[in-house]
């Protein structure tokens, strides 16, 4: 384990004293499971957008199965224009 050394002013120094004391521990294991849990959010997070990802892939590939739209497929001009569905100028 690593030791290091933390400048406080001295009113912060009380505010974290006081703080330590109401959770029955020190001021340094105050710091260190604050640190703790700093360097774990960024971890955390990159998963989260990970599961978000993934998440978003799958409704797009639902969507996608779920309409008429064929992907890859270039009609003809014929084939465009056939049945109505668009007029020719």
């Amino acid at each position: 384990m690593k030791t290091i050394q933390v400048p406080l002013k001295e009113g912060e120094y009380d505010a974290a004293k006081k703080l330590a004391q109401e959770k029955g521990t020190t001021v340094a294991e105050v710091l260190a499971q604050y640190l703790s849990e700093l360097l774990k959010a960024p971890q955390s997070n990159v998963e989260n957008l990970k599961a978000d990802s993934q998440r978003d892939k799958e409704r797009l590939a639902a969507l996608l199965r779920d309409s008429n739209l064929e992907l890859g497929f270039a009609p003809s001009r014929e084939r465009t224009y056939e049945g109505g569905r668009f007029s020719r100028f």
